[in-house]
């Protein structure tokens, strides 16, 4: 019986490895609030929670897969902290229901895809490896990379014949502009950065695809994919990517030196399972040159090359958020400031580092800042160190290159074909390491379960292990690993609900009162179901305040995501709800943080406006509101940051009124009209200002008879009998 159960063990193990990338990379959930991210979190922790009940079972048959567990020693000094961190998180901090507080189920979700991963890895560490487990593997991974990259390509062919074909589900926005891809939506991946990052770490292990008939169609078909992945990681212009190639493709050649085996006998053989791994970095090569000669002869050197190239934006911002991570560990240097606490502390950091003496350097860098979300440090190994310290950085370093030499190892003693491929997986594994000095692709799921499944294949043996230890001896651990993958399975469930129904919440009409109800209802159980995501935290805090007008209930929510979420509305909007029921001193409190970088940051001035406003301070609120809109110039999208744009210029104007400046007064209440109006909503306010203005002060009675018109057609549509009784007066005026 235990042999058979082995045998299903090592059949479905690769299996199940292969399923959790297949299906983290390609499937799009457009019903979600981020249809390229909420799914693919929710399948990896599905996928760590089945290979953890197969890991289960294979540290009872299976000698190998109790030897991996050794890997667990190098990470305990990370686990003693992880613990450390949660357990302060807690406090005895409890939700009225039984659930842990808003920070900790913060810090569990986190860890949550920490496990996943780690299950990943150990699965595909107690492989005992033949040649045709290798063989799947390898054309396991080469196929999801042609796959990529034919869905990408027919969205590029189509774009170009004036078409719009997506593949991969995804509502994409293709502009290629300077020799590169833009696009809002791209892929299985949703950006173009992710896409060219995850090629580069499939390219190493697509190389080393090999069939065993010479000279067959699959054979030559078997370059395919790695010169698409190089194409488009050229057309992408991935800084990242082309950095992880190059340190991908060093450490390819270092691991095919070392792993070369010292046998005598084995040097036939050596020659020939090394002459397609040769090859396959020639052809590397040759494709960049190819490519690079292309761009060249087509003229756009220039413009791909200054896209490539690394500006001084790119470098400033990276190099303003690696000093801000750093500003951040200095107060917990040897085990960081805790998990996910980067982007949470971000916005006090940039404060403090604004009016401290050497803020002044840093002024411009914050000022070119598009977003102050930053989600990530753009570099997990510096974001690693700290958020877990020197202690947590030094153990991840010392886990990965152990795992490395160990693969290397491996090498020596593996058949020449098997070899061939640990090289591929031993590569790509640090293509992704060299990605993740530009980007962050160990907290994507399909990044994060590649690499992690990449890793584990490095160090699996190719040879069975002797029993060591009684199979009875290991149930303990085994059922410790079934509770996680209930766990897991629990997780990936609420997960999934969770941004189901946040979006259903957000997209549904709202037009009566029970579809309201219902709109909140999904919302509310949205945030009962993750606690630990901010995202929904600051949806259910604007149901609140401006569906349910339950401003008590807004603020509540509102202050528990301020725990976990890096989004600056938050507090703004308790400012806000604040102000709106005349607490001035609680408004003050809500937007102390951010008060460092008011001049940069939109809704801080328009709070400070209407304070100054209130307590007759007409000059400040005037300097407040013209900050703000100064502030709200240089987003995109500033209506997504400021609680009431409309109303910032509405507001502007009239203090510019008090000051007598009409004229400029009238620039507010017309950009005041054209928001509104974009809106879909025109509100008679800034029209009958206006006419007012026209007629009081620059008596031009015809103008003024146009805006009051405007104003009454607008009435009419939108307002209340009370305001159109009002504009009939002004007019009758």
């Amino acid at each position: 019986m235990w042999l058979r159960i082995q045998r299903w063990v090592s059949f479905l193990s690769p299996l199940f490895l292969m399923a959790s990338v297949g299906v983290t990379l390609f499937t799009v959930d457009l019903h979600t609030l981020q249809p390229f991210r909420d799914v693919k979190e929710s399948l990896l922790l599905y996928g760590g929670a089945l290979c953890a009940l197969l890991l289960s079972l294979s540290l009872i048959v299976s000698p190998a897969a109790r030897r991996s567990l050794f890997w667990l020693i190098p990470l305990l000094p990370i686990f003693a902290i992880g613990g450390w961190r949660w357990f302060e998180s807690t406090g005895g901090s409890f939700h009225s229901a039984g659930g842990f507080g808003a920070e900790s189920s913060f810090i569990l979700r986190i860890y949550s895809f920490g496990g996943a991963a780690l299950v990943l890895f150990l699965l595909a560490a107690s492989l005992n490896l033949d040649v045709r487990k290798a063989r799947f593997l390898t054309f396991s991974l080469g196929l999801f990379a042609l796959v990529q990259c034919l869905g990408v390509s027919v969205e590029i062919l189509g774009h170009w014949l004036g078409h719009e074909w997506h593949p991969f589900l995804g509502s994409a926005s293709i502009q290629p502009g300077g020799g590169e891809l833009k696009t809002t939506y791209f892929g299985s991946l949703g950006n173009t950065n992710f896409l060219a990052g995850i090629l580069a770490i499939l390219f190493f292990p697509s190389i080393a695809i090999r069939f065993p008939r010479r000279g067959s169609l699959l054979n030559g078909l078997r370059w395919l994919a790695p010169v698409l992945i190089l194409a488009i990681i050229l057309a992408c212009s991935s800084k990242g990517a082309l950095l992880g190639l190059l340190i991908g493709g060093g450490v390819y050649l270092i691991a095919n030196r070392l792993g070369q085996s010292t046998s005598k006998a084995s040097d036939e053989k050596k020659e020939t399972g090394s002459g397609f791994r040769h090859r396959g970095l020639a052809l590397a090569i040759l494709i960049v040159v190819v490519g690079l000669g292309v761009f060249i002869l087509e003229g756009r050197r220039r413009d791909w090359g200054s896209t490539l190239a690394l500006r001084g934006e790119s470098v400033s911002k990276r190099l303003f958020l690696a000093y801000t991570g750093l500003h951040s560990l200095s107060d917990s240097p040897w085990i960081g400031i805790g998990p996910g606490r980067f982007r949470l502390d971000f916005l006090d950091s940039v404060g403090d580092i604004l009016q401290s003496p050497e803020g002044m350097a840093f002024r411009s860098r914050v000022q070119n800042l598009k977003s102050f979300k930053p989600v990530h440090l753009h570099n997990d190994p510096l974001e690693m160190l700290v958020e877990w310290g020197a202690v947590g950085y030094a153990t991840i370093l010392v886990f990965v290159i152990s795992a490395g030499w160990v693969g290397v190892l491996r090498m020596r003693g593996d058949p020449p074909e098997l070899r061939g491929r640990r090289l591929g997986w031993i590569g790509g594994f640090f293509a992704g390491v060299g990605y993740s000095l530009f980007e962050f692709p160990f907290h994507l799921a399909p990044h994060l379960t590649l690499a992690a499944i990449l890793l584990g294949l490095s160090v699996a043996p190719a040879w069975p292990f002797p029993r060591t230890v009684k199979r009875w001896s290991i149930v303990p651990l085994a059922l410790v690993l079934i509770a996680l993958s209930i766990g897991l399975l629990i997780q990936s469930n609420r997960l999934f609900l969770a941004a189901r129904l946040a979006q259903a919440a957000w997209d549904s009409p709202k037009s009566s009162k029970a579809e309201v109800n219902r709109a909140y209802d999904q919302v509310n159980r949205a945030n009962l179901l993750d606690p630990g995501n901010g995202e929904i935290g600051l949806l259910l805090g604007q149901f609140q305040w401006r569906i349910q007008q339950r401003p008590s209930d807004a603020i509540q929510t509102l202050r528990q995501a301020a725990q976990i979420s890096d989004d600056p509305l938050v507090s703004i909007l308790q400012g806000q709800i604040a102000l709106d029921e005349s607490r001035t001193q609680d408004a003050l409190r809500a937007i102390a943080p951010l008060e460092g970088i008011a001049d940069y940051l939109p809704g801080i001035g328009y709070i400070q406006g209407q304070i100054a406003q209130s307590l007759g301070n007409t000059e400040q609120a005037a300097e407040a509101y013209l900050r703000d809109i100064r502030a709200t110039s240089r987003f995109p999208n500033p209506e997504q940051i400021s609680p009431d744009l409309p109303g910032l210029y509405l507001k502007y104007g009239s203090v510019l009124e008090d000051l007598g400046q009409y004229l400029e007064a009238t620039w507010q209440y017309e950009k005041f009209n054209e928001l509104t109006t974009e809106r879909g909503s025109s509100i008679p306010i800034g029209y009958l200002r206006l006419g007012r203005i026209y007629r009081d002060r620059f008596s031009d009675y015809e103008s003024a008879r146009l805006y009051f018109e405007k104003a009454l057609e607008s009435a009419e549509k939108h307002a209340s009998a009370v305001d159109i009784r009002m504009v009939k007066e002004e007019i009758r005026a």
